[in-house]
């Protein structure tokens, strides 16, 4: 999943959703499932504030992206 900032709200809502699907299915730790979840309400939040650079940094988190 790549967070666009030239793309519409809506699309890169739809983005994050889909990464979700897939992560979630491959999910089987709860305590990862409750950490997942976690990071999508932080997510949710920025969001509805704009705050597209921590909202790019927690989507490479969730992602497994950053060390």
């Amino acid at each position: 999943m790549s967070f666009d900032r030239a793309k519409s709200l809506e699309q890169n809502i739809a983005l994050i959703k889909q990464a979700r699907v897939k992560k979630q299915i491959k999910t089987k730790n709860i305590e990862h499932k409750e950490i997942l979840k976690l990071l999508d309400l932080a997510i949710d939040r920025c969001l509805e504030c704009e705050s597209y650079e921590v909202l790019e940094h927690l989507v490479k988190i969730r992602d497994g992206r950053v060390k």
